[in-house]
């Protein structure tokens, strides 16, 4: 390479380097929130903490706004059938205050009916929502009343109480924060990470009442008759799996001594 052409290819190199220089301010790293997805647009020269971090026209200051806001669901783990339960609704990794929210909570109708919501910030907030929800799904619009009461650090925002429905067997369901957004005074709309909880329900147990073969909690000719039905068999037959409960005292058959003994407490009952 002769001298000529190297010192053109150092001029060049340092062109460029005072171009990227120049650049520098303008050009906005991104990083992907990793709670929702959403990719955030860093600037330590023009970004503002105010903005939304959207976009390359509107980012953030500072990289700390990208920490891990999010939604909070906290309450019971297990909770027995026919009880009230209170879930409770907030946000962590707050930095930055937010005077509204919008929320939508789903939760499994076959475990759990929606009774009501309050608030756990007394008068700060206004709750509005719709006349009609729809079953399995609540939409809630949540908005700060004025300065002062903006949701500026972690907090407990709203108590969603649930109803847990009567069941055989217990199961255990899921409810989740399915979408939320909240909106600063500046106008950002900013997604919050989202979140879940299971509660399970527990089933009452049943009393043991001798007799009681159909399962409906009392001693009737129904039992009798079902009793009856399977007279004469022993644990030799192909269903005595099946039929074993029929078999009142214990022997290894289906005779006149257990009719005897259920029409007994039928009497007696």
């Amino acid at each position: 390479m002769s001298r000529f052409q190297f010192h053109k290819m150092g001029r060049l190199f340092i062109v460029f380097a005072l171009m990227l220089t120049l650049l520098a301010p303008v050009l906005s790293p991104s990083v992907v929130h990793a709670a929702t997805g959403t990719t955030y647009y860093i600037s330590s020269s023009g970004g503002n903490d105010n903005s939304n971090g959207t976009s390359e026209s509107s980012p953030w200051h500072s990289l700390d706004k990208v920490k891990a806001l999010s939604t909070t669901l906290t309450g019971p783990k297990s909770v027995a059938q026919g009880s009230t339960f209170t879930v409770k609704y907030g946000l962590s990794e707050v930095n930055q205050s937010f005077y509204s929210q919008e929320i939508t909570l789903s939760y499994d109708a076959d475990l759990y009916e929606f009774t009501g919501v309050s608030s756990l910030l007394g008068d700060r907030i206004k709750i509005l929502e719709p006349d009609k929800q729809n079953i399995g799904e609540i939409r809630l619009v949540i908005a700060s009343l004025g300065e002062g009461n903006e949701i500026s650090a972690d907090a407990e925002i709203l108590g969603l109480t649930f109803r847990a429905k009567p069941l055989n067997i217990t199961k255990t369901g899921v409810i989740a924060i399915t979408f939320a957004e909240l909106g600063n005074a500046q106008g950002a709309d900013i997604v919050a990470g989202l979140s879940s909880m299971n509660v399970e329900v527990t089933a009452k147990a049943k009393p043991v009442i001798p007799g009681d073969v159909n399962d409906d909690e009392k001693v009737t000719v129904g039992d009798l008759a079902m009793i009856a039905a399977h007279y004469g068999k022993d644990d030799t037959h192909a269903d005595w799996n099946i039929i074993q409960p029929y078999d009142l005292k214990a022997d290894g058959k289906i005779d006149i001594e257990d009719l005897a003994s259920l029409a007994q407490a039928i009497l007696l009952n």
